[in-house]
């Protein structure tokens, strides 16, 4: 007679002590209160046999009505400790991505971030979500905006029934929409004769700046970054100016926010004002400049107005260091968005 092995069914009561052991393992002490352990993911930092996962950026321009792309200079920024930042090989405005540029991959995870520097008067600067490089491919898609220069057009609201002023050396003289073109326009009185505003002591000037872009789908000015308004008024002539946006509130002068090299670059400007971005769509300012009382302003203190975008560059300074700000910290400065200024001044006597 075969024997058999006596089994012992567990009871509910041993069921249910041996259920509440193992919640309180789970807590560590039930009794004292402890949260359980939340035990954290083990990152995949799988890495190829040579060390390196092949970075590649492709940049997608947002404004685009058909699927776009751009091709700013970009970079991979280390942010982990002990790398160095790589550029990224050329970009493609085919929909293809970058060819491959070799980012170190590690067992403990390499962190980086993509930061595309701004294209003059082409594509605006970006900066990627950080990713760690892992496996044998990292592919990071930006989105930026194609960029425009500005056109303008200058409303005379003291003689009013929507009267411009003449506008020179910008193209075609006349009162309509001008593109700047690097040079300095003038806005002068009485269309086709362009003579200067005759002004005497406690006079002003009360005029509407309309700007937009030359194109549509386009933008003057980065997302995150400031377009600012630059005033060069002799404060022995002219009180310090009254500036509105589409009949917004005041804007307050801001020029000590401007980035160190803006500050070097306009040092003879007198006032910064903070605007936002353009677009396609008209814009104005609403521009006051009243003259020091009992002075009469003259010839060679005429009011300067400019339109600076900030975007990203290369510093020339610090090593693998990329900046903010409208002109670069190089010795001669150039304008990190645009080849071309947009200023202007008003011809005064």
């Amino acid at each position: 007679m075969k024997k058999t092995k006596n089994k012992t069914k567990p009871t509910p009561i041993l069921m249910l002590g041996i259920l509440s052991l193992s919640i309180i393992g789970l807590c560590g002490c039930a009794e004292q209160g402890m949260q359980p352990k939340v035990v954290a993911p083990v990152l995949d930092t799988s890495c190829p046999s040579d060390g390196t996962t092949s970075g590649q950026v492709r940049y997608e321009d947002s404004l685009s009505v058909e699927t776009a792309y751009g091709n700013p200079v970009c970079y991979f920024r280390a942010l982990t400790q002990g790398q160095t930042r790589k550029t990224a090989n050329t970009l493609q405005t085919d929909g293809s991505y970058s060819a491959a540029e070799d980012l170190p991959c590690t067992e403990s995870g390499t962190k980086w971030q993509v930061e595309c520097v701004s294209k003059q008067d082409a594509y605006t600067g970006v900066v990627s979500d950080e990713f760690v490089a892992v496996g044998s491919t990292a592919q990071v898609d930006v989105v930026g905006q194609a960029f425009d220069t500005l056109q303008f057009k200058v409303e005379d609201k003291v003689t009013g029934g929507q009267k411009y002023f003449d506008i020179s050396g910008c193209g075609t003289t006349g009162t309509g929409w001008h593109a700047f073109t690097g040079a300095q326009c003038v806005a002068q009185n009485n269309a086709g004769t362009g003579t200067s505003l005759t002004l005497a002591a406690d006079d002003y000037i009360w005029a509407w700046v309309y700007l937009k872009t030359n194109h549509t789908k386009h933008v003057f000015g980065e997302e995150g970054l400031n377009v600012w308004l630059l005033v060069d008024a002799d404060t022995s002539s002219w009180q310090e100016p009254e500036t509105k946006l589409n009949n917004g509130a005041m804007i307050i002068n801001a020029k000590s926010e401007l980035a160190n090299d803006d500050k070097r670059k306009y040092n003879d400007n007198e006032y910064a004002y903070l605007l936002g971005q353009f677009n396609g769509r008209s814009q104005y300012i609403d521009f006051y400049l009243r003259t020091v009382e009992g002075v009469n302003p003259s010839t060679g203190v005429d009011p300067i107005l400019e339109i600076c975008s900030e975007g990203r560059y290369n510093s020339a300074k610090d090593k693998d260091t990329v900046k903010i700000g409208c002109w670069t910290d190089t010795s001669s400065q150039t304008q990190v968005t645009t080849t071309l200024r947009q200023y202007f001044k008003f011809d005064v006597s």
